[in-house]
């Protein structure tokens, strides 16, 4: 049991209450420390006696005092998460009112978050031609069942492959089709053999790589809503940038939107920052 001389004064924050200064032992430091709660408030602030909050220094005016910020740093649940709403509001705060709280409030809540990766897919010779091979089953039953006039049975050589066959039925060649549509057709024809290889689409200017996330699907706008996309946390993206090849110098939330950066050496920051997911 921790001594009383050994408690810090804590002043609890929270939207329509009075502030309210609490003893707490100090657990973990960091850009916010964590600590033991030694009595219960007097107020219902979502926390007792014995819990676990985090709060932070703040230095204004030469004065010196911890302040723990419900309103800023509060248990959320993934339900509450999922829509990418209090993300964005988070985001908007911290436009309206930048500050070094502000700032971690956002890291808190994206530490936590599920967001967008834009990709693109890839998979392997042996899955896209077993693909072509139940294109062309699937040509030659459709033929044989539509019984055209002129059409000769499916299990006679016509002299044109599938893709021909198509080709003329559409008017113009048939192609090679994308990468998108052989994971469609392959997918709902058999498991694939391998597994696909997501490769993540950055986004690059005079400072270098940024990988794009988005808080929710509305965020990716026309320019990349159509693409391929993956659905991780916050964390995943995190190592997902810091194994690319090439260097990844920041992740960008919302780019085509109230876009926020978080720069590669406040990566680790978000990661060593415990949860706040009830």
């Amino acid at each position: 049991m921790a001594r009383q001389e050994d408690w810090l004064r804590v002043v609890l924050i929270k939207k329509g209450f009075k502030p309210e200064p609490v003893p707490v032992t100090l657990l973990t430091k960091g850009e916010y420390l964590t600590g033991t709660l030694e009595m219960e408030p007097t107020q219902d602030f979502g926390c007792h006696k014995g819990d676990t909050i985090r709060f932070f220094l703040h230095d204004a005016q030469d004065v010196i005092m911890y302040i723990c910020d419900f309103d800023l740093v509060r248990p959320v649940s993934e339900s509450e998460l999922s829509d990418g709403t209090v993300l964005k509001s988070m985001i908007s705060e911290f436009f309206q009112n930048p500050s070094d709280k502000t700032f971690l409030a956002v890291l808190s809540i994206l530490r936590d978050s599920q967001v967008y990766v834009p990709c693109s897919v890839k998979i392997s010779e042996a899955d896209k031609k077993a693909t072509i091979e139940q294109f062309e089953k699937a040509l030659a039953a459709e033929k044989k069942s539509s019984g055209k006039p002129g059409e000769k049975p499916s299990g006679e050589p016509s002299g044109e492959s599938a893709e021909e066959s198509v080709g003329e039925s559409a008017g113009e060649p048939f192609g090679e089709p994308s990468e998108e549509t052989f994971v469609e057709t392959f997918s709902t024809c058999q498991q694939m053999q391998e597994e696909l290889l997501l490769t993540p689409k950055f986004l690059e200017n005079d400072a270098g790589l940024f990988l794009p996330v988005f808080s929710d699907v509305e965020e990716m706008r026309e320019e990349s809503e159509a693409e391929s996309r993956i659905s991780m946390s916050l964390l995943s993206a995190i190592h997902l940038a810091e194994g690319n090849e090439e260097p990844v110098v920041g992740i960008v939330v919302n780019p085509f939107g109230e876009a926020f950066t978080v720069m590669s050496d406040q990566w680790k920051k978000i990661t060593e920052m415990p949860s706040n997911l009830v």
